[in-house]
């Protein structure tokens, strides 16, 4: 597996590329087929995409490998409430609630003097790395 593939899939998610994230990772999973990290990223993918029993299937994959894995955890929890799919098209980009937290590896800041929603002004995409 290249060591390239897992950035290439947090990129095309990032992008809202959700179909490449799809791809991506199962490129992984197949080197890799109990990488808990792609399989959450892809379970994200398919709830991104609207694909409800693709995400069940790779979640339960995911949980019977870890069962207390918290991120594959708020994943089934977010896919059970049916409230998880965004607009799936390919120009939409993550936005804050795409993103699971999880203790240790992500990081919140507030961000001040922030331009106004109803602004509209093209937002500025960056990912950042802490």
């Amino acid at each position: 597996m290249s060591d390239d593939l897992p950035n290439s899939a947090i990129r095309a998610a990032l992008s809202g590329n959700w179909a490449e994230a799809v791809e991506i990772n199962k490129a992984i999973l197949k080197d890799t087929p109990k990488n808990l990290e792609a399989l959450n990223r892809l379970a994200k993918a398919h709830m991104e995409l609207g694909q409800k029993n693709p995400a069940q299937k790779t979640l339960k994959t995911a949980l019977s490998i870890d069962p207390y894995n918290q991120i594959s955890l708020k994943l089934k929890a977010k896919l059970a409430t049916g409230k998880i799919f965004l607009n799936g098209k390919a120009d939409h980009f993550a936005s804050l609630s795409a993103f699971i937290e999880e203790p240790g590896k992500t990081k919140t800041v507030l961000l001040i003097n922030c331009a106004s929603p109803k602004n509209n002004y093209p937002l500025i995409r960056r990912v950042w790395s802490f």
